[in-house]
């Protein structure tokens, strides 16, 4: 124990030493600070004298430095400017000719510093996208030339700076715009008949497309049927005044004929209800019989064989079936024959080419309830 306690002691001491020391230290330090500061303070600095500069060691340079063209690239301009030319309609593939640049350089013992890319590059600079070997190179049979394709020519009209609603629309306005309609198949002969440059007879999905269009934005009515069985005119245009004696025709002829047809009609229930009323039948006018030939005719004119009487056969009525009444809130069409529903029944069962019997008669029988699908 009392060793430890002399370290202790010993230890204190000697930092009581230390801390004096600093003390003492301290302001000897600011005083030779203070002097050397007074002493900076009374001495001026010296000022840098430049060296004197000579005139004649001066080199002045009045022009631009001429670019010195490295030992590989003069090569392959004297190399190309001996053997290829520019030429019309010939072309030479890159890479042979880049082939036999490097076997001339192999023989001659020069380095190649020319890369693939680079060498394409300078020959294009040079001498374009149409160039040939010359005919006095070593070259001339070697190296095989390419004719160059000749520029395809495309049909130059007026008609494909054009709009195809602006097309469609006067192709209309041509075939008259009828009420009922013109019929796709009608509208892509007059324009291929027109506009040949389009090619709607070859791509006619372009007209269909066109068509569609003008439907969604209002500018077509579709009348009837849908896609290319469809019938279109310009909506809330009028229709051409020829047609439009041509189709008050046509309504005054569907008049008489349906008048005629009433009457008809009326004719028979009377003479139906004159027939029940009257025990006798009307009176039929005798027939010519025709001249027989034989021994049976010379027999009938002695009398020897009896003329057997033939019953008379009665006339069969015809029964008339009323045709239907088509609803007016029909989804599809109003048709006055069963043949109008097969485009609309074709479009909406083929897939994707051919209709089937079965799937036809299925949707005639859902979406026609009113057709008798069954008839022949």
């Amino acid at each position: 124990m009392p060793s430890i306690k002399l370290k202790k002691k010993t230890q204190e001491y000697l930092a009581e030493k230390e801390r004096s020391k600093q003390l003492t230290k301290e302001p000897e330090e600011e005083k030779e600070t203070e002097i050397e500061k007074n002493k900076k303070k009374d001495v001026k600095p010296k000022k840098k004298e430049k060296p004197p500069v000579l005139e004649a060691e001066v080199p002045v340079i009045l022009e631009k430095r001429k670019r010195t063209v490295p030992p590989g690239e003069q090569q392959l301009t004297d190399w190309l400017t001996e053997h290829v030319e520019s030429r019309e309609g010939a072309s030479v593939s890159y890479q042979t000719l880049f082939e036999y640049f490097t076997d001339f350089c192999a023989q001659q013992n020069i380095p190649v510093t020319v890369d693939p890319s680079q060498f394409n590059r300078d020959v294009k600079d040079k001498f374009g996208k149409e160039f040939g070997i010359k005919e006095s190179s070593p070259y001339k049979g070697l190296i095989r030339e390419i004719k160059a394709k000749p520029k395809s020519t495309k049909p130059k009209a007026e008609s494909l700076t054009m709009k195809m609603r602006d097309i469609v629309e006067e192709i209309l306005k041509e075939t008259g715009n009828p009420t009922n309609g013109v019929r796709f198949p009608n509208i892509k002969v007059a324009t291929a008949n027109k506009y040949p440059a389009l090619q709607v007879d070859l791509q006619p999905h372009k007209l269909l497309q066109a068509l569609e269009r003008g439907v969604y934005y209002g500018r077509i009515e579709l009348v009837k049927g849908t896609g290319k069985c469809g019938f279109y005119r310009i909506f809330g245009a009028e229709p051409r005044e020829d047609i439009k004696e041509k189709e008050e025709k046509e309504k005054e002829k569907e008049k008489q004929k349906k008048e005629e047809k009433l009457q008809k009609k009326k004719e028979r229930k009377e003479s139906e209800k004159e027939n029940k009323e009257g025990d006798e039948e009307p009176v039929k006018p005798e027939e010519e019989t025709p001249k027989k030939k034989g021994t049976k005719r010379k027999l009938e004119e002695k009398g020897d064989v009896k003329k057997e009487e033939e019953p008379q056969k009665k006339k069969k009525k015809k029964r008339h079936i009323k045709k239907p009444k088509w609803e007016k809130t029909d989804p599809h069409s109003n048709p006055e024959k069963i043949d109008d529903t097969f485009p609309l029944a074709f479009t909406y069962c083929s897939e994707p080419k051919e209709a089937s019997f079965g799937k036809i008669k299925k949707y005639l029988v859902e979406n026609y309830p009113s057709v008798n699908a069954e008839t022949r």
